[in-house]
């Protein structure tokens, strides 16, 4: 296994009180003619909370973009810290899966909002006047447009990491990262280098109540 390369002085502040550090294993993606590297997810999904377990795009609003590029980046040993292992392949053919899975599912989602708003009478706009009642065609509109806000997020992730036309132009292999997790705040890091990496998204998405005890009891 290969272990992503942390700075030994952040473990003073990412790693101390209040904190739980652990590794985790990512698929290093690095898009061909590239320098970029981007970590995709392979294990946290499992931690995630109820309303994000079943969306095939979790795996890729829990990826996250390498600080350093592919020549920059160095690696270690495992250390003292604890590990979670990956559930998933974690190599290329599982990471394209993924991100192909996710596209076609949002797509459908676009053509199912679309036909929301088609089968959606309108109401008329002296009708509104008299009654202050909602828009459904309006309310369906948005729901389309948000949906559709969404495919083309999921479209713009992947095509950063290599995929083009439903194949994944990039090298990839399964490496290991260390977290941080304050306890206090539920904030994770990705200790890579010198540069600790806020991940935001996981906040959201993540169920510390589970991940926490996953931890503790891994090896």
């Amino acid at each position: 296994m290969t272990y992503i390369w942390y700075e030994e002085s952040l473990t003073t502040k990412y790693c101390g009180k209040n904190t739980l550090c652990f590794w985790i294993d990512v698929a290093s993606v690095n898009p061909v003619g590239e320098k970029t590297i981007y970590f995709f997810d392979c294990t946290l999904y499992k931690y995630s909370r109820s309303e994000y377990s079943d969306k095939p795009d979790l795996r890729i609003l829990l990826s996250f973009k390498s600080p350093f590029t592919i020549d920059e980046l160095k690696y270690t040993s495992r250390g003292e810290y604890r590990k979670l292992d990956s559930t998933t392949p974690c190599d290329k053919g599982d990471v394209e899966k993924c991100i192909t899975t996710a596209i076609n599912e949002i797509s459908r989602e676009v053509e199912r909002a679309w036909e929301v708003v088609q089968k959606t009478p309108k109401t008329p706009s002296w009708l509104r006047f008299i009654f202050p009642a909602r828009d459904q065609r309006v309310e369906a509109k948005g729901a389309y447009y948000g949906v559709l806000a969404k495919k083309d997020l999921i479209v713009e992730i992947a095509g950063l990491m290599g995929y083009r036309e439903n194949y994944l132009e990039a090298i990839v292999k399964q490496v290991s990262v260390l977290m941080s997790l304050n306890l206090g705040r539920n904030e994770l890091y990705a200790l890579i280098g010198d540069k600790p990496v806020k991940l935001e998204a996981h906040r959201k998405i993540i169920d510390f109540e589970s991940l926490i005890p996953a931890v503790s009891h891994s090896k």
